[in-house]
């Protein structure tokens, strides 16, 4: 069969110091089905730039591609993850790399209306 192929799924946003679930893989097609996912950001065929930090991707479905993104920690900013999706061929599987990005936002500011008192 052709090698598994992937397309490039829709950016999501949230907040700094939140969960934000991500977009799983798109388009992927190719190899031998049923396929697994996994965290692909350490891959050498991963080109995520600035890659999210190690542990950012949480409750990733080995069979779905659903995941979320922990942004606590991380400055306001667009950055890219990478999930690997390999399909179930045996002895050696085919895999594509799915690049996502993540834009994330400073929560609002809620600062009173009112000016402090100067005396």
């Amino acid at each position: 069969p052709a090698p598994v192929t992937v397309g490039t799924p829709a950016p999501v946003s949230g907040l700094t110091g939140t969960s934000v679930t991500g977009n799983p893989p798109t388009g992927v097609s190719g190899g031998t089905s049923p396929y697994t996912y996994s965290d692909g950001t350490a891959d050498p065929l991963c080109t995520a730039s600035p890659a999210l930090p190690a542990g950012s991707i949480t409750g990733l479905s080995s069979t779905t591609g659903a995941h979320s993104v922990n942004t606590v920690g991380l400055a306001p900013g667009t950055y890219q993850y990478c999930i690997k999706v390999c399909d179930s061929a045996s002895p050696t599987p085919s895999c594509a790399i799915s690049t996502h990005t993540i834009i994330v936002t400073a929560p609002p500011c809620n600062a009173g209306t009112l000016a402090p008192e100067v005396h």
